[in-house]
């Protein structure tokens, strides 16, 4: 996947209400000591739908927008809160939010 990051998708499913999707990371760049290319993933379980350190799919990944608007999010897990903050903070030059869970 070494084209624009926004531009391909991978979409895998691994059990019944477990599912990935993986994509290059917007602020990777070669020497970071990490790969390129990262998944995020989904988990129905108990009328609840997770999604743990979801990166956001690119408005043309029709089918990953699908599935999360058939069973939108009830809560977001973020598992690694020191990458996620180092992350958001070089892409975007904000702070991140420490957690989130959906009404």
């Amino acid at each position: 996947m070494n084209q624009n990051p926004q531009s391909q998708v991978e979409l895998r499913d691994v059990a019944p209400g477990l599912w990935i999707w993986c994509l290059e990371h917007p602020c990777w760049r070669p020497g970071q000591g990490w790969e390129p290319l990262v998944a995020s993933t989904c988990v129905e379980s108990g009328g609840e739908t997770l999604v743990l350190d979801p990166l956001a799919p690119p408005v043309g990944a029709a089918e990953v927008w699908k599935r999360l608007d058939a069973r939108p999010p009830t809560a977001v897990v973020v598992l690694n809160r020191i990458t996620f903050a180092t992350s958001i903070s070089s892409c975007t030059g904000t702070a991140p939010a420490r957690s989130a869970r959906a009404s």
